[in-house]
């Protein structure tokens, strides 16, 4: 009895964790509707690109379209971010060399901001390549 307790208990908060995510269908329709390039747009963009159900030309296409945007508007989270995607697209062409370079970017960026939830991200990519 206590194990189908427990186990009915873990599973409905599963379930309540897992519905206040959004879909990718939601995610693409927040970017088409938000067309100002500001950290909004960005941070959407990088949602998008964490989803494992967008395809990793989309992906690239998002990172540079993110990286662009923080960069413009000095957006330090974005640009650290958008780096950590593109060392860890860089390393699936096989370019290592310039994947590591970037990401000691990323990493040395999120460090300077303090961000442990970023620097978080940043280690994610770094373990994935």
């Amino acid at each position: 009895m206590k194990k189908a307790l427990l186990l009915f208990l873990f599973f409905a908060s599963l379930l309540q964790a897992t519905s206040q995510k959004k879909t990718l269908v939601q995610l693409k329709r927040e970017l088409a509707e938000h067309i100002k390039r500001d950290a909004q747009r960005v941070d959407n963009l990088l949602e998008l690109t964490f989803s494992a159900f967008t395809p990793v030309k989309e992906k690239i296409k998002f990172t540079q379209e993110a990286l662009a945007i923080s960069q413009e508007l000095n957006y330090q989270y974005g640009e650290a971010y958008a780096l950590a995607n593109t060392a860890l697209y860089r390393s699936y062409e096989g370019n290592m060399t310039d994947a590591d370079s970037t990401l000691k970017q990323a990493y040395s960026m999120a460090e300077k901001i303090g961000n442990p939830e970023l620097t978080g991200i940043v280690l994610y990519k770094m373990g994935s390549i």
